[in-house]
């Protein structure tokens, strides 16, 4: 609990998580989590890295170690974005609603939001105890301008109404911004600059340790 209180600390507001794989954080991931910390209201945003992500190939997913470290360079320049090693901490599968129930311990539901993207939408029946985890707190959900959750349709998400309903309650436009953590690998592999994808801290450190080749 010691990370987890640490992220959290003299925490007043409500607060919105942020978790994945984060490999690497880019500015994507930054633009949207700031994007959101003001459109709703947010005091803090908190990063949480999976430390075993349950639907990715483990084998194409960096060490763990590089990932938080990454995480911390990324975020070190706002004082409003905070990490949390609590998935890490757990040595176990990352599921959403164990890392939501741990800061349900801490705080209010209403000062909770778990924040995802629209990649996610199409795979959130898969989330361990899905139907539950939506009543345990309020989602987020960072969608690219123009773009519609609504427009999918629930048959298509696989979701009962009431779930897909709370799942598309939270709507927040992001700026668009073409970049992606695969993207950024593959330059890396290519040999191409990852210049301004990424936060410098983070590509010094993705040089200094020749991640991605």
């Amino acid at each position: 609990m010691g990370n987890l209180m640490k992220a959290f600390d003299k925490l007043k507001g409500p607060v919105g998580l942020y978790g994945g794989t984060f490999d690497p954080p880019h500015i994507g991931h930054l633009v949207a989590a700031e994007t959101i910390r003001e459109t709703m209201g947010l005091e803090r945003i908190v990063f949480v890295p999976a430390m075993i992500p349950p639907h990715k190939d483990l084998q194409s997913v960096s060490n763990v170690v590089d990932r938080l470290n990454m995480v911390k360079l990324a975020i070190s320049d706002n004082e409003n974005f905070k990490v949390s090693q609590i998935e890490i901490n757990s040595s176990k599968t990352s599921y959403t609603i164990d890392t939501v129930r741990y800061c349900l311990k801490l705080l209010s539901p209403e000062n909770v939001c778990f924040i995802v993207g629209t990649d996610n939408f199409m795979e959130m029946y898969l989330w361990k105890e899905i139907d539950t985890l939506v009543d345990l707190c309020k989602f987020v959900m960072a969608v690219r301008p123009g773009y519609c959750p609504e427009d999918i349709g629930m048959e298509k998400t696989k979701l009962n109404e009431k779930t897909w309903k709370k799942l598309v309650k939270n709507i927040v436009q992001i700026p668009q911004v073409e970049v992606s953590s695969s993207f950024i690998k593959k330059q890396v592999i290519l040999g191409k600059s990852i210049r301004y994808l990424v936060p410098e801290k983070v590509e010094r450190y993705i040089i200094d340790k020749n991640l991605y080749k």
